[in-house]
């Protein structure tokens, strides 16, 4: 079984090192290493390249990217590489030891129990690097108010709102319905099947594309089963650490992100419109309940917190307008 890994990174050459030194301790080495960088200074290349004088065994191939979107570079990497198994991993990531040789361990019962065909990939649960882990509150005012309290982490509902891979049972290979962005990996059958998310791209080119993993995940889904390793393998670091993001997290992109962008990657998703304009609803008041109670109310004099506020109700009408222009597929 030939594993390749696709990284894709952006500005954060202080993550980098950690990422693949830890990729060179693996007791299954990878068959091949892409990386996919959008930086446009120098030093994620210069941390690459001497990662390949201290490891001239491993095969890397390093990949210079105009595009910054996320869904590019996983494209890019794929297209580039030659694997059976493709892992797309984020320059953040951290993996133990025995990550690639369970992974393949995995794949080999996978296929004997339900055939090649029937896997599409198989995907790592996350833990923070303190040890931690981010846990579902079923009782929250948040999934109350997006009415997912009963059901199951790691799935899609049928209106396209994706749960998180949260709370998962422990030290098992679990059936899913979605993967964590991270650290997911897919058989190449299924990617080519899939093919370029071209809308979903745009829509991070944008900069307004949320959920990526879950939007390739729902496609990927289409072609074979979902299954997630929830061994402790895979460790983030805690937010304050990632910056320099691509995606966008602050100020006006936040909340069209969270009102507009979800209006595309939910219909993209959803297999009931009904509930689609349900879910959606939820989840568009929610950002606005957000931006509200943790901008205006805690920061009220930061220009932040308002451009966040105003851009999820400027998102709202786009999405009130606009509802039949918004593709149909993310490709």
């Amino acid at each position: 079984m030939i594993i390749s890994i696709c990284l894709a990174t952006h500005e954060r050459a202080f993550l980098l090192t950690p990422t693949l030194e830890a990729i060179a301790r693996q007791t299954r080495l990878p068959d091949e290493i892409v990386i996919s960088d959008s930086s446009r200074a120098s030093d994620s290349e210069q941390v690459i390249a001497a990662f390949q004088r201290a490891n001239p065994d491993l095969p890397i191939k390093y990949v210079k990217s105009e595009c910054k979107a996320l869904p590019w570079h996983r494209w890019n990497g794929f297209q580039h590489s030659n694997g059976e198994i493709v892992l797309f991993l984020d320059d953040d990531i951290t993996l133990a030891p025995n990550a690639l040789e369970m992974l393949e361990q995995a794949y080999v019962e996978l296929f004997a129990r339900f055939g090649v065909e029937q896997v599409a990939g198989v995907g790592f649960y996350t833990i923070l690097d303190d040890g931690s882990e981010k846990l579902r509150r079923p009782a929250s005012f948040e999934e109350r108010w997006l009415g997912i309290t009963m059901l199951p982490s790691a799935t899609i509902t049928p209106g396209g709102l994706g749960i998180p891979p949260k709370g998962m049972p422990k030290d098992s290979l679990v059936e899913v319905g979605r993967l964590s962005g991270g650290c997911m990996s897919f058989r190449r059958q299924a990617l080519e099947q899939v093919g370029f998310l071209n809308n979903l791209v745009e829509l991070f080119n944008q900069g307004i594309g949320p959920s990526e993993d879950t939007v390739l995940c729902h496609y990927a889904q289409l072609y074979g089963k979902l299954f997630m390793l929830t061994y402790p393998l895979v460790t983030h670091p805690n937010a304050q650490r990632a910056v320099h993001t691509v995606d966008a997290h602050n100020g006006w992109k936040k909340g069209l992100t969270e009102t507009w962008g979800r209006a595309h990657t939910m219909r993209w998703m959803a297999i009931d419109s009904r509930m689609y304009r349900r879910d959606w609803w939820r989840m568009a008041t929610l950002e606005v309940f957000r931006s509200i109670w943790w901008g205006l109310l805690r920061k009220p004099f930061s220009s932040n917190s308002w451009l966040r506020f105003a851009g999820g109700l400027y998102g709202i009408s786009l999405a009130c307008t606009r509802w039949k222009r918004i593709p149909l597929s993310a490709k």
